[in-house]
């Protein structure tokens, strides 16, 4: 079914510790027992210990930063598979041709009534939408805005396609494809992102429209050098800032629907999110928290 629409298989995981650098180790640790024993018995002097521990400490740097270039290139490959995917999900269904025309009918006859639909026990998210749009399950809603892992997560392809047919949501989750894509750029990555995780009611505080220091804890990261990124690039391309502030807008507006009827533990997941974890960044840098 999915190769039909031209899916691609994700890439492989993250790679492990590579045979030329399992070498390089073992060349490095044989070094510093031969080093050391040739230290001791030259008296253990400054310039021994020294030329004992460097070409090791050379080794491990080259080492850890080919791994860091793999995974690095590991982790594009998977995002660009997500977009792609996303974009495959988001392409519009061909429609059904019309029903050909029927024959006149007889005097209307009164229909029997039909049974009443039974009431869905999931948990619904009512937005404003001009069409006729069946309102989105929360749980669809968490689930879409942090993406699909891979293939084999089946609930959350399903989530984000049901998520891609309401038209705000659908707005929502294309932004934030579009500031991933350009956070990618400089390297950054949300599964690399861990923001402090603010309480329930501050999240209820911004989504009512409250902003300032009571809601300062929700830019609660770390990151100094993807913080430092993302104000640069806000500072100096156009085409970003104005993606950003658009993203932005979108989840603020998701956010104030999502708020009043969901519970302290669906704002934590929502917050956990691979979108909101952009939003916190965005915000952080864009100075929306204060």
């Amino acid at each position: 079914m999915m190769a039909g629409r031209g899916y691609r298989p994700p890439p492989p995981a993250p790679p492990g510790i590579s045979g030329p650098e399992v070498l390089l180790l073992l060349a490095a640790v044989l070094w510093l027992v031969v080093g050391g024993v040739w230290a001791v018995r030259a008296g253990g002097g400054l310039a021994a210990i020294i030329l004992v521990l460097l070409p090791p400490a050379v080794i491990a740097l080259a080492v850890v930063l080919s791994r860091a270039v793999r995974l690095l290139g590991a982790e594009g490959a998977r995002l660009a598979w997500a977009v792609a995917e996303l974009q495959g999900l988001a392409s519009p269904a061909r429609t059904a041709p019309p029903p050909p025309p029927q024959a006149a009918e007889p005097p209307p006859v009164a229909a029997p009534a039909q049974p009443a639909a039974p009431a869905d026990p999931e948990p619904q998210l009512a937005l404003a939408a001009p069409e006729a749009e069946a309102p989105l399950a929360r749980d669809d809603l968490v689930r879409a805005l942090n993406f699909p892992e891979d293939e084999q997560d089946a609930e959350g392809i399903a989530a984000l396609r049901r998520a891609l047919g309401n038209r705000e949501v659908r707005q929502l989750i294309h932004a934030a494809q579009d500031a991933l894509t350009l956070l990618s750029q400089d390297g950054i990555y949300m599964d690399d992102l861990a923001p402090d995780q603010a309480r329930p009611e501050i999240w209820r505080r911004f989504a009512q429209g409250e902003r300032g220091h009571p809601v300062a804890q929700l830019g609660g990261l770390d990151d100094r050098a993807a913080l430092g990124a993302v104000m640069r690039r806000m500072r100096e391309d156009m085409i970003f800032r104005d993606t950003a502030h658009h993203f932005l807008r979108l989840f603020d507006r998701i956010l104030s629907h999502f708020e009043p009827e969901a519970a302290d533990e669906e704002l934590i997941a929502l917050s956990g999110t691979r979108t909101a974890r952009a939003f916190i960044l965005i915000g952080r840098a864009a100075g929306v928290f204060g």
